[in-house]
């Protein structure tokens, strides 16, 4: 009896203790089972985003506007922050009627903007397509990437162009305006093209009114922007007309990857060669060390007989100059020149030579062409869209050639046709104004026209005039398939190492990455004038010995200064280059064709061979011929050696017959004479 009142006692105490403490344990397995069902539901949230980020494809965080791009191994990443001119309080919407895919996104800031991104890749290659559409014309897109450490190549704003671009590079360029400003690269050709040493690569669409600032409005950045600013677009563009910015960024394995992706989206190669003679020998200009830019006769005859005498090859005499009564007729000047075709006859007999003329799209108000074409509205008129507009060229004033209106356009291909028939020229070359080559604020017959599509209407108007590849022209855009010279001259920078050679090796690189394989080394901008005999004052003779060596491996080069001006040591080592481009260069060329027409350049920075060199990607100062030749020309004047980087392969010195192996530095001794040219080769070839 005691025991089971013990029992009952104890029994109860449980109940006792139950109930009090229901509540708690209730709260326990509550607290228990949540835990369970959190850790079930991040389990499977986490396989979900983590799924998610394997199929991701844009990397854009919406209120930050920061956007990633990995490259396909993730082993680099180009990052940016787009929107820059949005206020950070404005937050974004999905764009309605827009579906949105992994590899679409469109989001819409009200009354603001719209940006769209898509993606894509290619082989070793993955890409954004950005585009922005502004909502008001007072809003302009601006976008800013990194920079990084890495080096960049493309084109610059400076007046002495340098290779890689890197974050030390300041240019702020825009092609809108009527002045070049030394504008470097953008003088020869207008592509907004960038690629890194990584693989980040940076194309924007020609009909964009872009705006690059590197490296200048956010330190450690290029930022883009699309904006109708400058003289070209006028006072109406700038008030009225909405923003738009469309352009392509991509992250490839290496930059070579990267670089043939972007090559093909600008015009395909050519498919010929130029005129031989434009390419097996040099050009000579009648200019020469004259202050004048009035041509005659007697200056051709000059030239072609110093050509003899000195038995020198000749490609053609360029007449640089005015060769005209007045400018515009295109009509040569009968008391200048009497009989061109005599004079033709005489300088291909004299010195094997052809003809080459320069011309410009200027118009004198006094010319018969500037009364007959006024009434057609043949020239490019001012802001009001009325008169013609005036820009200054050669100390007097001008109406300028609208090319954008066909009418116009027909006419001056009638009339430098019938200059080609009557004088047999058919070789010519096209410049433009400097510093001044398009009037303020100028009204053209198309509407949207952009300076990249202006400098194409140009360029495919020059060619049109009759059917050999035998022209040359000063500025391009978006030609990259006809067969002509793009023409690059070579500055002068007082370093602190002395006088150099500046700009003519970047320049010549970078129109090769943006597809212009015929590139001329179009002689030396050395102005400096001398008053006691009234000339121009020659470049110091070592310097210009060094040019005659670094134009020698150049597609084409012209002589602005002949050498026979210095000596006749001077003259045998020109000579001997015209040897040396016709027993190497030329054939080279020949041989190139088929890269050529793929859209591969001639001269090539010497990471070509190489892209995962890290050392080869930062070299400016030496290039290859295709990928055999490796030149290292020597850029500065008193110099008695330099360094020279090999990249990967065995590599013959053709002065010495050395041999050499890269990845490598040499300290490479040189004597006035030396040219350092090196062939790879195969180890079976011996010394």
């Amino acid at each position: 009896m005691l025991v089971k009142l013990c029992i009952f006692f104890q029994f109860g105490k449980q109940r006792e203790i139950l109930k009090k403490y229901k509540l708690h344990l209730g709260v326990a397995a509550l607290f228990v089972f949540i835990i369970i069902l959190v850790s079930v539901g991040w389990h499977f949230h986490h396989i979900a985003n983590k799924e998610k980020m394997i199929s991701q494809r844009i990397f854009f965080e919406a209120n930050s506007k920061r956007l990633t791009l990995s490259d396909p191994i993730e082993r680099d990443e180009l990052y940016g922050t787009l929107g820059h001119q949005i206020p950070s309080w404005q937050k974004p919407t999905h764009c309605l009627g827009e579906k949105e895919t992994q590899e679409f996104q469109c989001l819409r800031w009200k009354n603001s903007a719209i940006l769209r991104i898509s993606y894509f890749s290619v082989p070793n290659v993955k890409c954004y397509n950005i585009s922005w559409e502004s909502l008001t014309a007072e809003l302009y897109p601006l976008d800013c990437f990194s920079i990084g450490d890495q080096a960049w190549f493309g084109p610059s704003n400076q007046t002495h162009p340098k290779w890689p671009i890197n974050r030390e590079t300041e240019f702020t360029f825009s092609a809108s305006y009527s002045q070049n400003f030394d504008a470097g690269t953008f003088n020869s050709a207008v592509e907004n093209y960038w690629l890194s040493e990584n693989g980040n690569g940076l194309l924007v669409n020609d009909d964009i009114p872009l705006v690059m600032h590197w490296n200048t409005m956010n330190k450690g950045s290029w930022c883009i922007t699309s904006n109708y600013t400058g003289d070209f677009y006028g006072f109406k563009a700038n008030i009225h007309k909405k923003r738009f910015l469309n352009y392509t960024i991509c992250n490839g394995n290496d930059p070579k990857s990267a670089h043939e992706y972007f090559r093909s989206n600008l015009e395909t190669g050519p498919e010929s060669l130029p005129e031989k003679h434009l390419y097996t020998s040099p050009l000579w200009s009648t200019k020469g060390d004259r202050d004048s830019n009035t041509v005659s006769e007697s200056d051709v005859l000059r030239v072609a007989n110093d050509i003899k005498e000195n038995n020198i090859s000749c490609g053609s005499i360029v007449i640089d100059g005015k060769w005209e009564d007045i400018q515009g007729d295109f009509k040569f000047d009968e008391k200048r020149f009497p009989n061109i075709s005599t004079l033709q006859s005489t300088v291909f007999s004299t010195a094997n030579c052809s003809l080459t003329v320069s011309f410009n799209p200027y118009f004198d108000y006094k010319s018969e062409s500037f009364e007959d074409g006024h009434p057609k509205d043949h020239f490019i008129l001012d802001a009001s869209g009325k008169v013609p507009a005036l820009v200054q060229w050669d100390d007097d004033v001008m109406a300028m050639l609208d090319v954008t209106n066909p009418s116009a356009k027909a006419w001056i291909t009638g009339k430098m046709m019938t200059l080609s028939d009557r004088y047999k020229i058919k070789s010519f070359k096209m410049t433009y104004g400097k510093p001044t080559w398009l009037p303020f604020h100028p009204t053209f017959y198309k509407r949207d026209i952009t300076p990249n599509k202006l400098k194409k209407e140009f360029t495919d108007m020059l060619v049109s005039f009759h059917e050999r590849n035998a022209d040359i022209i000063e500025g391009t855009s978006h030609t990259q398939n006809l067969p002509y010279f793009v023409s690059v001259p070579t500055k002068v920078e007082d370093t602190e190492e002395g006088l150099c050679l500046t700009g003519t090796i970047p320049i010549a690189l970078a129109l090769g990455l943006m597809g212009y394989p015929y590139i001329m080394a179009d002689g030396i901008d050395y102005q400096k004038y001398d008053p006691d005999d009234k000339t121009l004052e020659l470049l110091p003779r070592d310097l210009y010995v060094r040019w005659i060596q670094m134009a020698t491996f150049f597609p084409g080069m012209k002589y602005s200064t002949p050498p026979w001006k210095y000596d006749t040591d001077i003259v045998k080592i020109a000579r001997n280059a015209s040897q040396i481009h016709q027993k190497y260069v030329s054939p080279a060329i020949e041989s190139l064709l088929s890269e050529i027409k793929a859209g591969k350049p001639i001269l090539r920075p010497i990471w070509w061979i190489d892209p995962e060199d890290d050392i080869a990607r930062k070299v400016g100062d030496s290039f290859l011929i295709g990928d055999d030749y490796l030149v290292a020309p020597i850029l500065c004047e008193g110099k008695t050696q330099r360094h020279i980087y090999f990249p990967e392969g065995i590599w013959k010195d053709l002065q010495t017959q050395q041999l050499i192996v890269g990845k490598k530095w040499i300290q490479y001794p040189v004597r006035m004479t030396s040219l350092p040219f090196f062939k790879k080769t195969k180890v079976y070839e011996g010394a």
